[in-house]
């Protein structure tokens, strides 16, 4: 009888110990399901917002340039009358269009769209020669 009880505890504590052991290996489990679960989000967002959340710079551009009414008087620019005496007048201009973009009413960033242009005019005929922006 002494040796049945002894075999009994025996197996009350391999079966506890096994059940501890049992009950780790379910939690270490559900973590990993959880740190997979946590790593395929991060994935999926990363991969969205370099996607579909890319905002492009604008572009400017110029359609058309109309030239009403050119006269020019005597200044002190020499540069100004040798351009003028040539026929060709050569103009440079800047823009810069800055703004928020609104990206599902949540996200907002800012953009900036930049242009430099050189225009040559022809004076005799009053008419764009040469336009360059970049």
């Amino acid at each position: 009888m002494a040796e049945k009880v002894q075999i009994q505890a025996k197996t009350d504590v391999e079966s506890a110990s096994n059940a501890k052991e049992l009950q780790q290996k379910r939690r270490m489990r559900k973590l990993a399901i959880v740190t997979a679960f946590v790593v395929f989000l991060t994935v999926i967002i990363l991969v969205f917002s370099q996607t579909v959340m890319r905002v492009k710079t604008p572009k400017l551009r110029i359609r058309s340039i109309d030239i009403e009414d050119l006269t020019v008087s005597r200044t002190a620019n020499s540069n100004l009358e040798n351009d003028v005496r040539s026929g060709f007048l050569t103009l440079t201009g800047q823009s810069k269009l800055s703004g928020k973009v609104h990206l599902m009413k949540v996200f907002k960033k800012k953009k900036t769209a930049e242009m430099n242009c050189t225009i040559t005019v022809n004076l005799e005929n009053k008419v764009v020669q040469d336009l360059k922006c970049k």
